[in-house]
């Protein structure tokens, strides 16, 4: 399935939540983060990039709606030549027109701002729970055929999946 999760309650931790004003590290583990754009949405959203001391990374942008803004310019350049991007794709490109300004990207807008990212691979998520597995096959199997994103090595993240660069 794409959709897992039940709640932040569900995990089998102790969670502690800490808001970051700059970079922190914790040992060899690199934090920084930069604003996105989560539309009409109050609250604010950010990305994060994660790198270790051997200089791997991995970019979780979430709530973001990557349209052409100097906000995304900004992710972009934040998160450019990553090893894995974590990216928003909530809408399937079908149904983007309906919730613009929502603060989600559509697949379309996810991989475009990837081409330009260059990661190694691209992990899209987020999904609408309206999309059903079915869904995104179809949405996947249409952009994995399209010339435009020949070159860009991505798939929709799926639960209990282990990825590696």
């Amino acid at each position: 399935s794409y959709s897992p999760f039940a709640g932040i309650k569900s995990m089998p931790s102790k969670i502690n939540f800490c808001k970051l004003e700059q970079s922190h590290s914790i040992g060899d583990l690199n934090i920084s983060f930069c604003p996105l754009n989560h539309g009409a949405c109050e609250s604010q959203s950010f990305a994060y990039r994660f790198s270790d001391a051997q200089s791997r990374s991995i970019v979780v942008a979430v709530d973001h709606e990557a349209t052409q803004t100097p906000m995304n310019d900004g992710f972009i350049e934040f998160a450019k030549n990553c090893d894995i991007l974590i990216h928003d794709a909530q809408y399937l490109n079908n149904e983007y027109e309906k919730f613009r300004n929502w603060g989600h990207s559509s697949v379309k807008m996810a991989l475009e701002n990837a081409k330009k990212i260059n990661p190694h691979l691209t992990l899209l998520a987020h999904h609408d729970p309206q999309s059903d597995d079915r869904d995104i096959e179809a949405e996947f199997k249409t952009y994995s055929e399209s010339s435009d994103f020949a070159d860009l090595k991505f798939e929709f993240a799926r639960e209990l999946k282990i990825y590696s660069k």
